[in-house]
């Protein structure tokens, strides 16, 4: 009864709707997209320096999408097995017999030979059973696209938070150069009057070292990530990648059930497990319809000469018909086509179920990230930082004066730095979360299944 419900609840068939979908839009935007074009478009930006300066994630996404070789490949998988629903569905070929040699003398005459044809008809039913099983195939691979397509998207998203991280990181620890600079005029002044050692002047140096081995790190950081990019967008690497103006996220409305519904509904996963259902549905009853005998009709001519040893010889020509049918005596083979396809269904009603696990505990994981990340933000953005602001500009202020003391002011100058760092680390994971997110859910890499937008901008400068 599971596999009735389950052929029943799979909606309606993306592979005879094939124009209407979404998913159709995109295949055959990828098929109207020229490679060799695209590369020599790429060149000539690369050469003439002429990156978009304005890009979004949307630019980002069409680029990895219209040249990533995964794609192009589990597109070109879902062309390949369309073609097998036609050769499927095609009668056998028929069979020419040109019979010779010394044949029978009639009473007509001397046969001198025999011409015929043969054509071979399963029963009626087996060939679009054949046909079922091959569509299936092809719509499994519909969803197999699409999760290439999510997955890639996904990839790309990461990859470009990642570099983004690692820039505004960058960013941060060279404001932060700037004010280790004044940090560092205050002391020089204070060890020409007497009034600070030449102890105070080695910190200072030592920390000016410390940033420059932090910026390095993050430029290694910066360039795998841009490597990646470079990767999934099929592309040589540029020096430097297109910055997204806006910081707009998606927010959820932390609604877990909510979302874990729409995954079971729309992630691609789960729908590619669900064709591997109606796939080995379909085996089963080809098996079924393969156990019923076949038929064979075929026709004959036997030119007849107009001499032969009886009298009667009249040279009439030999026309006949045949009509043939096969055994299936040997149903062990039949047997063990029903077994397993009996227990592909077994597997892939499994494996549905995996995968619907699979995507929860995804959307359940990312949402903790995501909520985690929300709070640990909010602090850190209105209060954690302010405060480490005050205090710097007083402690700076004050060391200047002879009032406070130069390891405390080194101190708050590394809490303050360590905050505005943990802030570009936050927004950076905070963007990779809800890009797993609606991996998990299935959705556009908008993300609209997920909730409404909110602004998430770094703080100005210190």
């Amino acid at each position: 009864m599971s596999l009735v419900w389950l052929s029943g609840c799979a909606g309606p068939d993306p592979f005879n709707e094939w124009s209407d979908r979404e998913l159709a839009e995109r295949v055959e935007e990828l098929s109207r997209s020229d490679p060799g074009t695209a590369a020599n478009t790429w060149a000539r930006a690369e050469a003439t320096n002429s990156l978009p300066e304005d890009a979004d994630l949307a630019w980002y996404i069409k680029s990895a999408l219209r040249d990533n070789p995964e794609v192009r490949a589990a597109r070109q998988q879902v062309e390949r097995l369309r073609e097998r629903v036609p050769q499927a569905t095609a009668l056998p070929d028929p069979v020419a017999m040109f019979t010779f040699g010394e044949l029978a003398q009639t009473a007509a005459g001397q046969v001198d030979y025999i011409v015929g044809v043969q054509q071979s008809l399963p029963h009626p039913g087996t060939l679009d059973a054949r046909g079922e099983v091959a569509r299936q195939e092809a719509v499994a691979s519909l969803y197999t696209l699409q999760t290439v397509i999510d997955r890639i998207t996904g990839d790309l998203r990461r990859a470009y938070w990642s570099y983004d991280g690692a820039t505004r990181e960058i960013d941060v620890l060279k404001q932060s150069q700037a004010l280790l600079a004044q940090i560092e005029s205050s002391v020089q002044a204070r060890v020409r009057v007497g009034e600070a050692g030449q102890a105070d002047l080695l910190r200072v140096s030592r920390e000016v070292a410390a940033l420059e081995n932090r910026i390095s790190d993050l430029h290694r950081r910066q360039r795998t990530a841009s490597a990646m990019l470079g990767r999934l967008m099929s592309r040589p690497v540029p020096v430097a990648w297109p910055r997204v103006k806006s910081n707009e996220w998606v927010r959820t409305d932390h609604d877990s059930e909510t979302l874990r519904r729409s995954a079971a509904q729309n992630s691609p996963r789960v729908a590619e497990a669900q064709a591997r259902v109606q796939t080995y549905w379909q085996r089963l009853e080809l098996a079924r319809q393969e156990r019923k005998p076949d038929f064979v009709v075929g026709f004959q001519y036997g030119a007849v000469r107009a001499s032969g040893l009886a009298p009667s010889a009249n040279g009439d020509d030999q026309i006949a018909g045949t009509v043939g049918v096969s055994i299936p005596l040997w149903s062990g083979r039949y047997d063990a086509s029903e077994r397993e396809a009996m227990r592909g269904m077994a597997q892939a009603l499994a494996e549905v179920r995996a995968v619907q696990d699979r995507v929860a505990y995804e959307v359940d994981e990312a949402l903790a990230r995501i909520e985690s990340y929300e709070q640990s933000l909010h602090r850190l953005q209105e209060q954690m930082m302010p405060d480490a602001r005050q205090t710097i500009e007083v402690a700076l202020a004050s060391y200047r004066t002879g009032d406070a003391d130069f390891i405390q002011l080194l101190d708050d100058w590394q809490v303050l730095l360590g905050d505005q760092l943990q802030e570009a680390q936050l927004i950076a994971d905070l963007h990779k979360a809800v890009a797993d997110l609606d991996q998990a859910v299935g959705g556009s890499e908008t993300g609209d299944a997920t909730g409404s937008k909110r602004e998430i901008t770094q703080q100005g400068d210190s």
